[in-house]
């Protein structure tokens, strides 16, 4: 019989099913945490749960917070290849966090960072990729830019 995980199509072109290689434990906790910020009613977060929910088979992680209480950075999702940043505001104040999940003591493989921002026009995705990310005000248009620099 065939699961659930095997039947997924993802609307993300680029992201291809993979074993996430997280345990059940981890995975019941990205699902409770997942739930709690559907329930919120700060819409940003539930934009990053449902945004979570979405491609939830392809989720390992689900907002790490790194340092005390987030000090150092947060990632609001992870696959095993890509860094996810799900916004709902303005991009103004995410070149600064795109610049720290580039950082080794956060994103250690050097993983490509990805911003989904519904709603923002092409002048704000083209900054995001200015500053080393990949922007997409949707699901279809993923454009990989590398994280890493020479």
């Amino acid at each position: 019989m065939e699961s659930a995980a095997t039947r997924h199509r993802s609307r993300w072109p680029g992201i291809q099913r993979a074993g996430t290689g997280v345990g059940g434990h981890h995975q019941r906790a990205i699902d409770l945490k997942i739930k709690n910020k559907l329930d919120s009613p700060d819409k940003g977060l539930r934009l990053e749960a449902s945004t979570a929910q979405a491609i939830r088979p392809l989720v390992r992680d689900f907002d790490r917070k790194y340092g005390r209480k987030g000090t150092i950075g947060q990632v609001d999702i992870e696959t095993n290849k890509f860094v996810i940043e799900v916004t709902g505001g303005t991009w103004a104040d995410k070149m600064e966090q795109i610049e720290r999940l580039k950082q080794p003591n956060i994103n250690k493989s050097g993983k490509p960072v990805i911003v989904f921002a519904p709603g923002w026009n092409g002048k704000q995705v083209r900054g995001v990729r200015e500053a080393g990310g990949s922007g997409f005000p949707r699901p279809g248009r993923v454009e990989e830019v590398p994280t890493r620099t020479r």
